[in-house]
Order: structure tokens, then C-alpha cells, then sequence
């Protein structure tokens, strides 16, 4: 297990204990984050199974323009857009992701979503 697994594994099981939640099945890609922003989407995926270290994709559904901005561990940024109503993009990384969020063509933005937040 590495440690990214064993962080998200105590996260997960100290949350069990204090609360008592009982766990449901997991999406297909359980290291898989994503939101639904205003009829756009985006995720970023840790652990993608394609050969690269992370990989990210963003969804427009009625926008001009919807930009996916990603943060790394280290602090920098990545932006992917994609343009145009129904039209989507992925890009593979070489480094893990820490949060993301989706922002539409006025720029009004998601809440970030950790990477901690998986399956």
C-alpha cells in the first residue's frame, strides 16, 4: 500500500469510527475525484491505470469556454479548457494532483476538490 492509499485508508477509517457511516460500494476508479459545476464537469484521477502518474478531463455541456484548474502537491497550477457547448479534453500528468475545480466562462468556480475526497 502506498502512501497516498494508507492516508486515504485512516482518513476513511477514523471517519468510520467517529461517525459511524456505513461505507457503500465504490465507484470504477476509487482514487477517481470529480464535480459537476453548472452543466460542466471535471476529475483527476492519482492512480489512472494508462501508464501516466495522473490524469485530469473536463466536460462543457452548454458553455463558451470551462476550464479545469488543478494544483500539485508542490503549489503549481495547471489549467485545461475546452471550448464550446458539449466538448470535453484529458490530458495525462507526470505528478499527482492535490485538488481541483471547475470554472465557467465567468470565471464563478466550484469549490476545490481534495484529493483526499476520492471514491
Amino acid at each position: 500500500m502506498g502512501l497516498k492509499s494508507f492516508a486515504r485508508a485512516a482518513v476513511v477509517a477514523t471517519t468510520v469510527a467517529l461517525t459511524g457511516v456505513n461505507l457503500t460500494a465504490q465507484p470504477a476508479s476509487a482514487d477517481e475525484v470529480a464535480v459537476y459545476w453548472f452543466d460542466a464537469a471535471g476529475a483527476f484521477d492519482n492512480e489512472p491505470g494508462n501508464g501516466a502518474e495522473a490524469w485530469v478531463w473536463v466536460w462543457n455541456g452548454s458553455h463558451t469556454v470551462i476550464t479545469l484548474e488543478y494544483e500539485f502537491f508542490d503549489g503549481s497550477v495547471g489549467l485545461l479548457s475546452t471550448w464550446g457547448a458539449n466538448s470535453s479534453r484529458t490530458a495525462g500528468l507526470d505528478r499527482d494532483v492535490k485538488r481541483m475545480r471547475v470554472c465557467t466562462t465567468q470565471y464563478v468556480c466550484s469549490l476545490w476538490q481534495e484529493w483526499w475526497m476520492a471514491g
